[in-house]
């Protein structure tokens, strides 16, 4: 990223009007971030430097709602014939959760908000030293695991394969980055994520409730666990909104887990 300095010899001329009109250097670089964004190329970033909506867990860089993919991909020869190239991200989905869990994240990721569908690309062949194509544009698809997390459509993974597929071919980039936006303005009033645990009002019978309701199993790992093991989790993190979309039942690590991505109380 540009390092914009006032007092560089180019822009020391303009520093007294940027000062008048309140425009800082990180108004600049962030501009300049915005416009490389809506590139085909994108911007190649450590995955720690992505960060994670609260709510709905959407991808961000530099406060924008983004996609995030591979751009070096190593494939296997049948899947590479096949054109079945390596998905993008939309929010920290369950795979990135398990890859991370598993140590097996990439160092670098692209992250883009460009709406053309194509998308930069270096492909390897497995076992292979060379790549066999490399800067090229392929159209890839969304990752499921990000549509179930976000409720695109209301995607749902025990549709019949032809629905959910249908879901997948249809899924417009544009009409997300417009949604996500909207979402995140909304988040914008959402109670914050430094909640104490004193903010808690759920009681304990209601707990138990919802925790028969799920057949005791936590909707994120999906094992079964005792009632002890389990916990309700305020997906927006407002202890006050006990409604029932907003009430997950999950596994003791599966809620620590939760609150070390998105902030907010955990134990």
């Amino acid at each position: 990223m540009p390092n914009f300095d006032f007092d560089s010899p180019i822009l020391a001329p303009f520093a007294k009007s940027f000062r008048i009109l309140n425009i800082t250097p990180d108004d600049l670089v962030a501009d300049e971030i915005k416009v490389k964004l809506k590139s085909l190329e994108g911007i190649p970033v450590p995955f720690e430097d992505i960060k994670f909506s609260p709510i709905n867990g959407y991808a961000l860089y530099y406060d924008e709602p983004v996609l995030i993919y591979i751009r070096d991909q190593r494939l296997r020869r049948e899947a590479y014939e096949k054109g079945e190239f390596g998905k993008f991200h939309l929010c920290r989905c369950r795979t990135l959760e398990t890859a991370q869990k598993n140590n097996r994240l990439e160092s670098r990721y692209i992250v883009t908000a460009n709406t053309s569908g194509e998308f930069l690309l270096n492909i390897r062949i497995l076992w292979q030293d060379s790549y066999v194509e490399e800067g090229v544009y392929k159209r890839l698809k969304v990752c499921r695991n990000c549509l179930e997390r976000i409720k695109w459509k209301n995607y749902n993974p025990h549709w019949n394969e032809a629905t959910k597929s249908n879901v997948v071919e249809n899924f417009s980039i544009e009409e997300f980055l417009e949604t996500a936006s909207k979402d995140l303005r909304r988040e914008l009033g959402k109670v914050p994520t430094h909640l104490v645990k004193d903010n808690y009002v759920l009681d304990g019978s209601r707990k138990e409730d919802l925790k028969k309701h799920c057949r005791y199993k936590c909707v994120k790992c999906g094992k079964i666990f005792s009632s002890c093991e389990l916990e309700v989790h305020h997906v927006d993190h407002n202890p006050g909104n006990n409604s029932m979309d907003n009430l997950m039942v999950v596994c003791i690590e599966c809620h620590n887990a939760i609150h070390r991505t998105e902030g907010g109380y955990f134990g």
